[in-house]
């Protein structure tokens, strides 16, 4: 069982790129964020259309295995900044993308 998630929420940067953002994400960034120590696997879910709702289109939930889930994270995030995790200008950077760790609770 997973020690912690790591939960992203974003959205296409246009309706037209759906496609290119969803390639993408699927064959190249998951892939490279799950290359880092730590995080094993991830799982992508599209927000189901309700009138009202106003959130980013797409959450996805890496699982992190890693007795320190923050110094995977921060793994993670050196990887970035140092281009060896690939960004895409087909995911919205308006609103900023959501993200947040959970850590697992015991009982």
């Amino acid at each position: 069982m997973p020690k912690a998630i790591f939960v992203v929420k974003t959205s296409p940067a246009e309706a037209a790129r759906e496609a290119e953002y969803n390639d993408w994400y699927a064959n190249i960034h998951i892939p490279q964020i799950c290359a880092v120590p730590g995080f094993v696997a991830a799982r992508r879910y599209k927000l189901s259309p309700t009138p009202a709702q106003d959130a980013p289109a797409y959450l996805t939930i890496y699982e992190i295995d890693a007795d320190d889930p923050g110094a995977a994270l921060a793994e993670m995030r050196r990887r970035v900044v140092e281009g060896r995790i690939d960004s895409s200008d087909a995911v919205a950077k308006v609103p900023v993308p959501e993200t947040a760790l959970y850590h697992l609770v015991d009982g």
